[in-house]
Formats: C-alpha cells, structure tokens, sequence
C-alpha cells in the first residue's frame, strides 16, 4: 500500500483504535456466520440459513428479497405472506426489531461490523449494533454502511423522486464514528471513494500526495484516507503499465482469471492478449475505469455448473461483505476499457486483494 508523508504523531486508524480512542474497548464475535441457501416451496424460492457444518439453523421461510449471503449478528429481512408483506431486523439470539431496515433497490440492508441501518419511529435512519441498540441515534437522511468504525451520514437535505427513483439534494455530510460522535463535520468529499480502512490520524495537517486526501476533524487533529480512485489511476497509468513493458505483468494477475466462462490460468493467452489490447489506451492514458461493487458474469448462477468456476469464486469471497459485494473500500473492482475500441474486444477486471491490484477477470462485455 502507497503511503504518505506526515509530520507529527501519525495513529493508523482501525475499527479496535477507534474505540479505544473513545475508551470503547471493540467486541468481535467469536461466532462464524451462516451461510443462506436456498429451497423450492411448491415453485415459490425460499431462503434460510445454516451453520459451518451445514446444519440448518433458520428454515428456509425468507422471501428471496433478501441480500444477506451471511449472517453474523443481525439482518434485515422481507416477509411475504399472501398479499402483505413484513419487514424487519432479525438477531442472531432470535429477537425479531420492529424496526424497518434501510433498503437499496428493494433489498433490505445487511450487516457490516456487527452494525446495520434501520429507520426509527420518525422515519429518520440510523444504526443499531449487534445487540440491538441504537448506536447512531435515527436522526439522519442517510447514513453509509460502517466501514473501518466510520460512517458517512447526511441530514438537513431535501427528498426529490423522478417518478421511478428517488435523491437527496442539498443537506450536510458529516464523518461519523461507530457511537455517533462527529469526526469530521462538513465533510465535502461525501462523492468520493474512500478507503476508511487507511485512515490515519495526526496532530498537524499532513504533507500528502496522491492518492491520499485530507481533512481536520472536530477534535483539531487531521485525518487522511486514500482516495480508490486516485490509487487505482496510479495503479493503471504508472504500475501496470510499467510491468507491461518490461514484461512482467504476472506480479498482477491472480493465480487463475475468469475468462469466456473458464477459469484460466497466469501465462495463458488469453490474458497476454487481452492486457496487450489494452496497452496502447494506457499508454495514451485513455484508458477508462469505472468501480463497480460486482461482477455479474463470474457470479452468475449458470457459472457455477463449472467446479473450477465454482471453486474460483468462493475463493473471492474473502474480500466480500455479508451481502455478497466486494467492499467498496478495502477492496474496490474495477472494470477497464478502451472507450476508443468500437467492439470492445477486452474488458479487464481488477480487484484490490491485500496490497496491490490483480487482474481477476477478462470480459468481452462491458
């Protein structure tokens, strides 16, 4: 990972330090998560889950309205019965919360850190904690999943609806910690993705670069994080392409590459000529990049007729959230073309694993 310089005291920041900085010491779950699955009910899909050993622990009786894969502390959920529908937060302990979970796309929202977002009585939206409790008081227009201990919330803003869809306009954005203390009010980068999971923290404002960005909290200290989009240009236009001309791309490809519905692996091809497509674009920095949170020709269901397939995709679940979704944070996807390329013969996917970009997936659609 790329880093900056900093003067003073330099605190990297995770989900434990930020706790103990507001003397919360962090509880983790010892508990592995269930795992949903899915059942037929007379041509009706049902969804439950089971345990590590399979053990079925909730019968399958959830609508597939659901976007939980996993199921840690606590999930949203959606309930048909006949012609009504029901709707809530479901603990892990069985309790079932009246409150109505914040929905995306008609999906009812999912854990992220023992944390998820539900509205209160008043319609306002906020966060509850693995127990149940509100630990962002429902007050908000909008608020982010929890990342690293941090969330991005939104309030004084106006509700507008173009009839299919519906956006705030206007408002405040502020940096939340996980007890709803302000980090960083007015926050003016609420468009831009964020690596939370890189904050850092200094007593004076820091000398940084990109891809790193800047801003003084409500505590007079400064805060930086990396900005996605800026790493992974750097990434694009100095990294790969270096490697690319000294031959020595493999450093960035995965150990095996979704390709035409296979699995193929470095040194194939198929990869050397979809990368060398792509060179001269970077080359000219026309390359373009657009980060996505997944990939729906390697997670289509009719991939996993294959066992490599299958084997390859269950081995990417590891940078996924309890929705399924790579991180947008910590391991943001992004999918590269040629915009100068009519046919689009490659589309190149990477995804930030553990300190670098790899290539995962060639794709001829875009």
């Amino acid at each position: 990972m790329r880093c900056c310089a900093v003067a003073g005291l330099v605190t990297v920041l995770s989900a434990t330090s930020l706790a103990a900085l507001e003397n919360h010491p962090a509880d983790h779950s010892a508990n592995q998560p269930w795992i949903a699955f899915a059942e037929d009910d007379n041509g009706e899909t049902r969804v439950g889950f089971k345990d590590a050993h399979g053990n079925v622990t909730i019968e399958p009786h959830f609508s597939p309205m659901i976007s939980a894969v996993a199921f840690s502390d606590l999930i949203g959920f959606i309930e048909f019965d006949g012609k009504s529908a029901k709707s809530g937060i479901l603990l892990k302990d069985g309790r079932e919360l009246p409150y109505k979970p914040f929905l995306f796309d008609a999906l009812p929202d999912c854990e992220h850190e023992g944390y998820i977002r539900a509205y209160g009585e008043e319609g306002m939206l906020g966060m509850l904690d693995r127990d149940g409790q509100w630990a962002i008081a429902p007050r908000y227009n909008h608020l982010g999943i929890m990342e690293n201990g941090t969330s991005l919330a939104l309030s004084g803003a106006t509700r507008y609806s173009d009839g299919e869809h519906s956006y705030w306009s206007g408002g405040k954005h502020q940096l939340l910690d996980q007890h709803g203390n302000v980090l960083i009010d007015d926050f003016y980068d609420a468009g831009i993705s964020i690596n939370w999971h890189s904050l850092r923290k200094t007593e004076s404002e820091p000398d940084i670069q990109a891809p790193w960005r800047s801003w003084q909290g409500t505590d007079g200290y400064f805060y930086s994080a990396i900005d996605n989009d800026r790493d992974f240009g750097q990434f694009l236009f100095d990294d790969l392409l270096q490697a690319t001309l000294q031959n020595d791309q493999n450093n960035f490809i995965a150990d095996g590459v979704w390709c035409e519905g296979a699995v193929v692996k470095v040194g194939s091809a198929k990869i050397r000529d979809a990368v060398k497509h792509l060179e001269s674009a970077i080359k000219r920095r026309r390359a373009q990049f657009r980060q996505v949170r997944e990939f729906d020709p390697l997670f289509a269901a009719d991939t996993h007729d294959n066992p490599a397939t299958k084997a390859y995709t269950e081995s990417l679940r590891h940078y996924s959230d309890n929705c399924g979704l790579f991180s947008a944070s910590n391991h943001p996807l992004y999918r590269v073309y040629d915009p100068d390329d009519p046919h689009q013969h490659a589309i190149l996917w990477f995804l930030r694993m553990d300190d670098t970009y790899k290539l995962i997936a060639v794709s001829d659609k875009r």
